[in-house]
């Protein structure tokens, strides 16, 4: 919470995503209070994306923000970003990846359907990569346990983005 109100003081905004440890341990009073918006599921549209910050903390979308990400999806041609914590498929290695392969499957048909850029994870802390064709798949690695941090640039005119990745080691 410190490093997040640091960068904010700094004018960089900072936008959060839930994760599995978030949730469990006694960890979900302190994400409320400390990571905005202060809310696991938002969305707003900035530089030319739709961008979509989802609650995967569970290792899952469950129904009801299936449904609501489905319908939202539809109803815009835009480029869309998409946040979350679980990766479709965890380098291979499932237990990293979302736990229902139903949802895998639609997700990803869904998302090459919908003008989808971007899906960018967590969770599977090494990182990976996998280009779908229509959108990629970025699991960054974790900044605890490699010290790492991204820094997202975006080119809403191009509707292009790159991520650039900084060591601190």
């Amino acid at each position: 919470a410190a490093f997040q109100q640091a960068i904010r003081d700094k004018g960089i905004p900072v936008y959060n995503v839930v994760g599995n440890h978030d949730l469990y341990n006694s960890g979900w009073p302190l994400w409320k209070a400390s990571c905005t918006p202060y809310t696991s599921t938002y969305y707003f549209e900035a530089s030319g994306f739709e961008w979509y910050f989802l609650d995967t903390g569970s290792g899952t979308l469950g129904r009801a923000q299936f449904y609501d990400l489905k319908r939202k999806l539809r109803s815009s041609p835009k480029p869309k970003l998409l946040f979350t914590h679980y990766p479709i498929y965890g380098n291979g290695i499932f237990y990293f990846a979302l736990s229902n392969p139903r949802e895998r499957a639609e997700l990803l048909a869904l998302f090459a359907r919908t003008n989808v850029k971007l899906y960018c994870a967590g969770h599977y802390h090494p990182s990976a990569y996998c280009d779908y064709g229509p959108f990629q798949e970025h699991v960054l690695k974790a900044f605890g346990l490699f010290a790492h941090y991204h820094i997202m640039h975006i080119d809403g005119i191009n509707q292009t983005y790159t991520i650039q990745s900084f060591s601190l080691k």
